[in-house]
């Protein structure tokens, strides 16, 4: 299988592909800050619709853009957050994506994390997992 990637928004650390089955996803870096050392992946759904015969296949071409572009950016932090229509689903991915997380990565799960805002009483329940990527 061979994804077509469209490097051409790279600049704005955005990398797009599209799978054998026509399905398209934008990969995106961001800072979490000016001059943060921390950066989040934003991986999107553009169009079509994902098959589960391709389910590793994607991961695994996420996994190769993702350190492509933190070769580039010298980026040693990343945050990942997984979404997924209900908890197994969410698990499933987070299962399939750490598994090809690799040496020189180190990385730590966090599953449905609560958030704590200064100031407020509440605390808010993601229904999300976290996966912190270190490079080491």
């Amino acid at each position: 299988m061979n994804y077509f990637i469209d490097k051409s928004l790279e600049h704005f650390n955005t990398i797009m592909f599209k799978t054998d089955c026509g399905t398209e996803y934008s990969v995106n870096l961001s800072q979490t800050a000016p001059n943060s050392s921390t950066w989040v992946i934003n991986f999107a759904l553009v169009k079509g619709v994902p098959y589960n015969k391709e389910v590793f296949r994607t991961m695994g071409t996420l996994y190769e853009i993702l350190n492509e572009m933190t070769e580039k950016n010298n980026i040693h932090d990343i945050i990942v957050t997984i979404a997924g229509k209900d908890t197994e689903e969410i698990g499933k991915k987070t299962k399939i994506f750490t598994r090809w997380i690799k040496s020189p990565w180190t990385f730590d799960v966090k599953y449905n994390p609560e958030i704590t805002i200064p100031g407020k009483r509440e605390r808010v329940y993601t229904n999300t997992n976290v996966i912190r990527m270190t490079k080491i």
